[in-house]
């Protein structure tokens, strides 16, 4: 193991290494000669006492401290962009800036238009990226950072800021050529459900609340995206319980109807989730403004 001092700057060699698995596509996207990107490689060897790369199947591949080294990388790249793309001022119109923001298609159906009618129309200084989830909210963050998402049931902690935003009541969405809401319990637990299940979520407010009262209805089909329930519920005998949000846009798309929930659960709450490290950050305090501003205007708004 080498004691010599280490250039952060060979770190960023490293990671272009282990991203293009290539130490010639490493140089060539580097801008550097292929023996200057090797020698990096022998300095970090070197240094970390582990040798990063091994040639396996004809191409490299990296050992498992390497994979451990990857992980950390990403978290210091993304820290780096995120403080590379603040500014103590921040002028609508003139300063640049690209915002990342973590949103699932319910949020996205619940908040998009709100979103581009709100911050994203005729700004040609401002780029935005959505980023489903893949896995939980500190997970996401440390692999690719985001400024904002979107989360059910979201509460501040030391790491990330919360504000409720939305408070929509769940309702029934069903084909009218096919069958007609359920109007009591019995027709509801007879009924063939889909249900928009998050992989690894637990059980939904609505079987929660059935479990209580001793009752379980049948889920015939579950799916990962609410985006995907009005397809089948089309033209089916199915029906399903969704966000209003969701069986609103359904319905512009289907023909489609919904129905008000016959018995009380709580509703659908999402807020509004930003990184404590960049609460400060002018443009943030901006955007978040927008998005609240708008939501609290329209109905079914936590106000």
């Amino acid at each position: 193991m080498s004691t010599a001092p280490i250039s952060l700057n060979k770190l960023l060699v490293l990671d272009e290494i282990l991203t293009s698995g290539s130490i010639s596509k490493a140089a060539g996207r580097l801008n550097r000669t292929q023996p200057s990107v090797s020698k990096t490689l022998g300095d970090l060897r070197a240094f970390y006492d582990d040798p990063l790369l091994i040639r396996e199947g004809g191409g490299l591949v990296p050992t498992p401290f390497a994979m451990t080294l990857m992980e950390a990388l990403a978290a210091w790249r993304r820290d780096g962009d995120g403080l590379l793309s603040m500014r103590s001022r921040f002028d609508l119109g003139t300063t640049r800036r690209h915002f990342v923001i973590r949103a699932s298609d319910y949020h996205l159906t619940a908040f998009g238009p709100v979103l581009q009618d709100a911050a994203f129309s005729a700004i040609p200084t401002l780029s935005f990226e959505f980023r489903s989830p893949v896995g939980t909210l500190s997970e996401d963050f440390r692999q690719w950072g985001f400024d904002f998402a979107f989360r059910v049931n979201a509460i501040s902690t030391s790491t990330f800021g919360a504000r409720e935003i939305l408070s929509e009541p769940y309702v029934i969405l069903f084909d009218p050529k096919y069958r007609t809401a359920p109007t009591n319990f019995d027709e509801f637990c007879s009924a063939v459900f889909v249900l928009a299940s998050a992989t690894g979520s637990g059980p939904s407010k609505i079987d929660i609340h059935l479990a209580r009262i001793g009752r379980t209805r049948t889920v015939g089909i579950r799916v990962s995206r609410i985006s995907d329930v009005a397809r089948f519920v089309l033209a089916s005998p199915f029906v399903s319980v969704v966000p209003k949000s969701a069986a609103m846009s359904a319905i512009s798309s289907h023909s489609l109807q919904m129905a008000p929930l016959f018995f009380d659960v709580p509703k659908v709450t999402s807020s509004l989730v930003w990184p404590t490290s960049r609460a400060s950050d002018p443009a943030v305090e901006w955007l978040s403004d927008k998005i609240v501003s708008a939501m609290i205007s329209t109905p079914d708004c936590k106000k």
